[in-house]
């Protein structure tokens, strides 16, 4: 096992994700042994790769010469993929419940400087919670000023966090959402405009999912 886990973390094996629309559905990963038959991708890939479980199949491919192994690393890691095209950083900010989870702990100065930690920089977020925006744009900006690696390491830690911190809130979907909130009548333009002036994130029924 030991030998083995050593000769794969120099090895690359390259996963696609069918059907093969862009370049980045084809990415190169030094691959890591896990429990069970499944095969696992870290979460902040699948978006460049549209890669979303709802069914979707994953081939994996093992280049056999050292010349194929030496291309896939220089084309088509992740790395790879951004030194060619930094604009693919967009598909590598939080998301989802790590998204949330980051968005939460920013409500508080605290918070906010815990995440402005990873970052390395302050986060400028319009009406005080940071978006998927607002990591887009802090993970361009380290890419620029210190380089692909540092985002990349940059992404990996907020993502991390944020799905820890998400884990650790306890925040669910309430059983009754918004039945005992004072709603507009049910057309798109009244509910648009009630769920952007929403501001109490503490409120149990409604809050979670209006942050």
């Amino acid at each position: 096992g030991t030998a083995l886990d050593a000769l794969m973390a120099k090895s690359w094996v390259i996963a696609n994700r069918a059907p093969t629309l862009m370049l980045t559905a084809l990415v190169a990963f030094h691959p890591v042994r896990q429990p069970g038959r499944v095969i696992r991708l870290h979460p902040l890939v699948t978006p460049g790769m549209n890669a979303d479980f709802d069914g979707d199949q994953v081939g994996i491919f093992l280049p056999l010469t050292e010349e194929a192994q030496r291309e896939a690393g220089e084309k088509l890691s992740i790395r790879a993929h951004l030194q060619r095209d930094p604009s693919i950083l967009k598909w590598m900010a939080p998301r989802q419940d790590s998204l949330w989870g980051l968005a939460d702990r920013c409500r508080t100065t605290e918070g906010r400087r815990e995440v402005e930690e990873i970052t390395g920089r302050p986060l400028m977020a319009r009406g005080g919670c940071p978006t998927l925006e607002t990591f887009i744009s802090v993970l361009r900006a380290v890419a620029a000023e210190e380089g692909v690696d540092r985002a990349m390491n940059v992404a990996d830690r907020l993502a991390r966090h944020g799905f820890a911190l998400a884990r650790r809130s306890g925040a669910s979907m309430h059983p009754l959402l918004g039945s005992a909130l004072q709603r507009p009548k049910r057309d798109r333009e009244n509910m648009t405009e009630f769920i952007e002036s929403f501001r109490d994130f503490d409120q149990p029924e409604l809050g979670p999912q209006v942050l």
